[in-house]
């Protein structure tokens, strides 16, 4: 009974988080331009160029050009708000620096990041994470079920001599 209960809660939330992303990506494209979506991502938000077109799954010259012209098609500039809406949910969710955070491994030993498995689709499953309602394990498991042999790392990062991060094989 108390796990039927706990499942209700779970999917309430992730409703809600769902209808949060939403309504934000609504409001943004109500709102704002396309040069104030980009600006908010490069610049207010720290993103490079090269992670935006990752997650866009666009050109970084096609980025250039919206970001001069502003000619997005509306595919593009719904994918575009959703990113801007999916960084401050992330914000209001509790991850304080929603960019670096997810450019950083998930699990220890394994290069996988959200930055690697960002979509539209599973941006509430990442809002539950950083809110810490789930564990990077389990959202993999659900999510990318052969993560475990495809984003293993060989090496750790240590602290070197000098006190600087360095690379070196694992074992």
């Amino acid at each position: 009974m108390a796990r039927g209960r706990h499942r209700q809660a779970e999917h309430g939330r992730r409703r809600n988080r769902r209808e949060w992303l939403a309504t934000r990506r609504q409001e943004l494209i109500r709102t704002r331009s396309v040069q104030e979506l980009l600006h908010e991502l490069s610049v207010d938000q720290g993103m490079t160029w090269v992670d935006l077109s990752r997650m866009l799954r666009v050109s970084v010259p096609a980025l250039r050009k919206w970001r001069k012209a502003g000619g997005v098609s509306t595919e593009n500039r719904d994918r575009l708000a959703g990113l801007v809406a999916f960084l401050q949910v992330l914000y209001e969710a509790g991850v304080r620096d929603p960019a670096p955070w997810i450019a950083h491994p998930l699990v220890d030993g394994y290069t996988v990041t959200v930055l690697d498995l960002y979509t539209p689709d599973l941006a509430p499953d990442f809002v539950d994470l950083g809110a810490g309602d789930v564990s990077p394990v389990m959202l993999l498991d659900r999510i990318e079920p052969q993560w475990r042999e495809t984003y293993k790392s060989e090496y750790e990062v240590v602290s070197a001599e000098d006190g600087m991060p360095a690379l070196r094989p694992r074992g």
